[in-house]
């Protein structure tokens, strides 16, 4: 069985932030947006618009998704968003990041298992909030039921070994299929 390396995040904002958070971030890129319903990213996004937050798909291999116009890039959107939601392979969090920056999003939210400790030092020096390895459809119920929870989800990485890499960054070997509750989605499906 072959194992993936999932890099820990260095460090996340409180319950009660993430939970300011969701409260005023209103319109939310969802970056490597699936149009497939049994994807995680489409089911979060649907549940994100349910909720009355304001999806905007972004994937270059699409036109439309859940009913909305998709975009190619984040530089592609023609108007404000508060946050950028990946559903991205960790090795392609960072030119992304750089557009949240040049963009001035308020946030950056990483979902379940992904994880980018260079790119989320650099928003969080440019004055980007960052959220990692975190799903923000579980953190908005959590709100909803008024629970603030506390600790480290690392619910993907969880039947891993903990190891550091070359750099001394904290890492963490995933067995596929064992403690993964959501896919990481390649940004063109």
């Amino acid at each position: 069985m072959q194992s993936t390396l999932c890099e820990l995040p260095d460090g996340n904002p409180p319950s009660t932030e993430i939970q300011k958070i969701l409260a005023q971030c209103r319109t939310i890129a969802v970056v490597g947006l699936s149009p497939k319903e049994s994807r995680d990213s489409n089911r979060v996004a649907r549940y994100l618009m349910e909720q009355g937050y304001e999806v905007v798909p972004v994937n270059p291999g699409q036109r439309e998704i859940l009913g909305k116009t998709c975009y190619r890039s984040l530089a592609d959107i023609p108007f404000q968003i508060d946050m950028v939601d990946l559903f991205l392979n960790p090795t392609r969090v960072a030119p992304v990041v750089d557009q949240a920056i040049d963009r001035g999003v308020l946030v950056i939210w990483m979902q379940l298992g992904i994880v980018h400790n260079a790119a989320a030092q650099k928003a969080r020096e440019s004055g980007v909030q960052v959220v990692m390895n975190r799903c923000i459809m579980q953190e908005h119920k959590k709100k909803a039921q008024g629970s603030t929870g506390s600790g480290l989800n690392v619910s993907r990485c969880r039947a891993g070994l903990r190891n550091k890499d070359k750099g001394g960054h904290r890492t963490m070997r995933l067995q596929p299929g064992i403690g993964q509750k959501h896919n990481v989605e390649p940004l063109n499906r």
